[in-house]
């Protein structure tokens, strides 16, 4: 395997995996909310932490890889950001009440899209070199 084909093979990945989480991202909080069935089998505290550690992992991996590429540190932020309110959504169990879960889950998942459209946005930027080189020193 030659290292363009690596290369290409890891973008398309990434790009997978984004659009995946993307559609994760804005239909789970509509899915727990709607589905009284779906919502009690993701109540489960082993089925929540591993969806959020995959969502997590992906979204690195996703982020990390735009970042190699366009060096902008705002999606890292963003994402970053994301990520700790789902933390804290995590962290602070289901004690405080169904409004202040579906909050912390739904303003992490914003962050992250917004991290996310951004990554696009900048790679996009980057597909002519000199669009790149002009708006940001490297």
């Amino acid at each position: 395997m030659n290292l363009t084909s690596f290369s290409f093979k890891k973008g398309y990945l990434a790009y997978i995996l984004s659009i995946t989480c993307l559609f994760h991202c804005i239909l789970t909080p509509f899915l727990l909310v709607a589905s009284p069935l779906m919502g009690h089998f993701f109540e489960s505290l082993w089925i929540e932490l591993s969806v959020l550690s995959f969502s997590m992992l992906c979204g690195v991996l996703i982020i990390f890889t735009g970042y190699c590429k366009h060096k902008r540190i705002h999606t890292c932020c963003l994402f970053a950001l994301g990520t700790f309110f789902w933390i804290l959504h995590a962290l602070l169990g289901h004690d405080h009440g169904v409004m202040s879960d579906l909050f912390l889950l739904s303003l992490g998942s914003c962050f992250v899209i917004a991290s996310y459209y951004f990554n696009h946005r900048f790679l996009n930027c980057c597909h002519s070199e000199s669009a790149c080189d002009n708006t940001h020193p490297h």
